[in-house]
């Protein structure tokens, strides 16, 4: 681990599409679960992890055996619906085997335009932090355009 984030109390990992698929367009579990296990064990070293993932519209597409790279907007968004619990069972399944509980929190521009609905996602995020969970965050693909 980087020195700066060594010594991070809170570290936020981005975790892009392109993990979740190998080069021949499958699931690739290790490598998921490989960056699982080195975010769960900085949550247990006492970090505070909040994950950034994107996968859904891949996930969903992959589900329903269609490509999201010639998809329209509105079949992309049903790839995200279908993609989403996918996602997070990933995550469930990834993080329980140390103990640790992830938490959905899907966003989207109108969460950071009103300044009621910021602060209600800032205080779920730090109750979250506070109670140890990791969120696993993202925008939500579902609604968004």
């Amino acid at each position: 681990m980087r020195e700066p984030i060594r010594d991070a109390k809170r570290v936020v990992v981005k975790l892009g599409s392109n993990l979740f698929f190998n080069e021949a367009g499958v699931i690739a579990l290790g490598r998921i679960f490989s960056f699982i296990e080195e975010i769960g064990a900085a949550r247990l070293a006492g970090r505070q992890m909040i994950v950034v993932s994107s996968g859904a519209v891949a996930l969903g597409a992959d589900a329903l055996k269609m490509k999201s790279s010639t998809a329209s907007l509105r079949q992309k968004q049903a790839f995200a619906a279908v993609g989403q619990s996918r996602l997070m069972n990933l995550y469930e399944q990834g993080f329980a085997k140390y103990g640790l509980t992830p938490a959905q929190v899907l966003l989207t521009e109108d969460d950071f335009a009103s300044r009621k609905r910021y602060l209600n996602l800032r205080h779920t995020l730090m109750t979250l932090l506070e109670m140890g969970v990791i969120p696993v965050t993202n925008e939500n693909d579902t609604v968004s355009t």
